[in-house]
């Protein structure tokens, strides 16, 4: 049974035989279990599959946690999306994918309007409504920095060398940064402007911290 699975887990974990753990959690579909298991040992390989596997199983809390741990941003996004939880999604990409608050917006506003039509209206889309969402420009141009320099996983064990987030200003980090002509367009056509030029403001948190 999944109780005696989790037994043997939890003996093997007592003993240090984290393989036996993990086959004995993997038994007892116990993904919180896995979660832990993990993140504490630092593996990167097993949360990815973790992720997969809790996504295909309908374990939507675990599988969200586990993209979100390895920065795959884009992936919590969707998985929010496809499974309803729009308002989640667009406080997401407000504050991670500011490029993607748009459709999600759009979404959230077909969705909302099938109960209530004059909610729906009052949803601002930052494309129609640039004077509610100041700095979203510069937010793109920082966005596209965050995903060409972080791109790698550290290991665990430089954790203590990772500036914490509370201590960072990406925007800052990011001055200077000149996106590809590709982003540079898409920014322009985000905004449907024939000129973008960068403000000021929103927070964004990269999908790997550096020092």
């Amino acid at each position: 049974s999944e109780q005696k699975w989790k037994q043997l887990a939890e003996l093997a974990i007592s003993k240090c035989q984290f393989s036996l753990a993990q086959e004995c959690l993997h038994h007892a579909q116990d993904y919180g279990g896995l979660l832990l298991l993990a993140t504490a040992s630092g593996n990167a390989s097993m949360v990815n599959k973790l992720a997969e596997g809790a996504e295909r199983d309908g374990k939507n809390n675990v599988a969200f946690m586990s993209y979100f741990l390895q920065g795959k941003l884009d992936a919590c996004l969707e998985l929010l999306i496809r499974t309803g939880r729009l308002p989640e999604a667009a406080f997401l990409a407000r504050t991670y994918l500011p490029s993607q608050v748009s459709r999600v917006v759009k979404l959230w506003r077909e969705n909302l309007s099938k109960v209530n039509q004059k909610a729906a209206e009052s949803l601002a889309d930052p494309t129609e409504y640039e004077n509610l969402f100041p700095g979203l420009k510069e937010a793109f141009v920082v966005e596209e920095w965050v995903k060409e320099t972080h791109v790698d996983l550290w290991p665990a064990k430089q954790y203590p060398l990772v500036t914490p987030n509370e201590e960072r200003n990406v925007m800052e980090e990011a001055k200077g940064f000149q996106p590809s002509r590709a982003t540079a367009q898409q920014v322009r056509e985000e905004l449907h402007e024939p000129d973008g030029k960068p403000a000021s403001s929103p927070v964004m948190t990269s999908q790997k911290e550096e020092k």
